[in-house]
């Protein structure tokens, strides 16, 4: 029995040192892994407005946007100057309170400014925070807005206002301010008004000149006219006004209802 146990061990032993002689088969380590570069995502810029010179982007001040912008001639030195209508973007100032229409309110301030180009470069030669009226009113929650647009024509600023109301008026129209640039100033020097009737169509159209002192008034009709509707157009005269500047106007609207044309 003796004899078994020694011979099993020694075959044992045979076994275990033939096995340590035997070459060790090499470890083959995996490739390492691609590093794949995860993009960051680029971070995001307001677009340009297309058309606006990149050097009026200065006078936009962070929380304001581009409502309008036009771009023209207004002191005939041969530079592209820059009217901007800016906006606030504060989103606490958007209220909900026309429970007729269901519509928000939005009470941001409004801001014109002019710029007069130079060498390259714009100065700001006008800046109002209250010319250009809010987009909503509380005492009126049915008038839509008042402002309608900007615009550089023939070397003038022209401020565009229109009046309608979804109730309790039938009338409706629109105004052009127009402003000449005197010595870094703004001088009003005619009006364009329309008016008419939403429910008849009828209405009149007053060209003002400030400067001569002359008034045209025709009538006009919105839409197809009647087969009777005959025009019809006067001319009168009246005593300019002391000159009137851009700058001592507090709000257009509010100057177009305590001024009747």
């Amino acid at each position: 029995m003796s004899t078994m146990r020694s011979r099993s061990l020694l075959c044992l032993l045979a076994l275990v040192s033939g096995c340590r002689s035997l070459p060790m088969a090499p470890v083959v380590s995996a490739p390492p892994k691609a590093v794949v570069p995860v993009a960051t995502p680029a971070a995001e810029v307001e677009p340009a407005e297309p058309g606006l010179p990149a050097a009026a982007g200065a006078f936009i001040e962070p929380g304001w946007k581009v409502l309008a912008y036009a771009v023209g001639e207004l002191n005939a030195d041969g530079h592209r100057d820059c009217a901007l209508v800016l906006e606030e973007t504060d989103a606490t100032k958007i209220k909900f309170t026309d429970v007729y229409t269901f519509k928000k309110a939005n009470f941001n301030p409004r801001r014109l400014i002019v710029l007069l180009a130079d060498a390259g470069r714009f100065n700001k030669v006008f800046d109002s925070r209250t010319i250009i009226p809010v987009a909503s009113e509380e005492r009126d929650p049915f008038r839509h807005d008042y402002f309608k647009a900007i615009a550089i024509k023939q070397g003038l600023l022209v401020v565009s206002y229109n009046y309608s109301t979804s109730f309790g008026s039938w009338w409706q129209g629109d105004a052009d301010y127009k402003f000449r640039h005197e010595s870094g100033r703004f001088r009003l020097v005619g009006v364009e008004d329309y008016t008419y009737n939403a429910g008849t169509g009828e209405g009149y159209r007053n060209s003002i000149n400030h400067l001569t002192g002359q008034k045209k008034r025709s009538t006009v009709f919105d839409g197809p006219p009647p087969d009777d509707f005959r025009p019809t157009v006067e001319w009168s005269k009246f005593k300019p006004w002391a000159p009137l500047y851009l700058d001592e106007i507090t709000e257009l609207w509010d100057f177009h209802n305590s001024h009747p044309l």
